[in-house]
């Protein structure tokens, strides 16, 4: 009994650490970083006249993240988001609005998920959505009002617009939020989608 009590003691300060030794890792520098403002910014855009909105294509669509912890990444999503995407009257894509349930988070692995739900990372019960509602797209930047662990704030970053998609991959750094994940993960959080009709 001792023995197998030394074995665990002995693979529990091994993982303590390998978790201090690797270090929290983070997304590629080659990825560009969301702009954040300090407050919402009033961006009255007259090129976004939306004629019409429409619900996205979740089949055909993606909607992932990577969070970044001691020495490796995970990829997750979530199950329950709406989004409906905007378009002027010649019917080109200009703009999104989009609402997520965080309590859907979905990384493949049950005890990350219930994790991710607690006060620690994603607070579901004080903060049981997350929105984003874009006010401008110029030079292929997409800014836009985004509301997390509710703070709201103007963030701005890359996007690729085709006739059918909204295309992005960037990096968000959630402390601007007030996430505080500790020595345990990163607060910045790549982000990439594909918002198809």
């Amino acid at each position: 009994m001792k023995k197998k009590t030394l074995i665990i003691s002995v693979i529990l300060l091994l993982a303590v650490v390998a978790i201090f030794t690797l270090g929290v890792t983070a997304p590629p520098e080659s990825v560009e970083r969301a702009g954040i403002s300090g407050s919402t910014v009033d961006l009255d855009s007259e090129s976004k006249q939306v004629s019409s909105t429409a619900p996205y294509n979740k089949e055909a669509s993606t909607f992932n993240f990577e969070g970044f912890g001691p020495g490796k990444s995970h990829l997750a999503t979530f199950d329950e988001i709406t989004i409906n995407i905007e378009k002027d009257k010649e019917s080109n894509i200009i703009g999104l609005q989009g609402t997520i349930n965080p309590s859907s988070v979905n990384t493949g692995i049950e005890r990350l998920d219930t994790h991710l739900k607690t006060n620690q990372f994603f607070n579901v019960e004080k903060y049981p959505e997350i929105t984003f509602k874009s006010k401008e797209i110029k030079d292929g930047i997409m800014s836009g009002d985004l509301t997390f662990l509710g703070v709201t704030k103007t963030i701005d970053f890359p996007v690729e617009i085709t006739k059918e998609a909204i295309v992005a991959d960037f990096v968000l750094d959630t402390a601007q939020f007030g996430a505080d994940f500790g020595k345990f993960a990163n607060p910045e959080v790549r982000i990439s989608f594909n918002l198809r009709e």
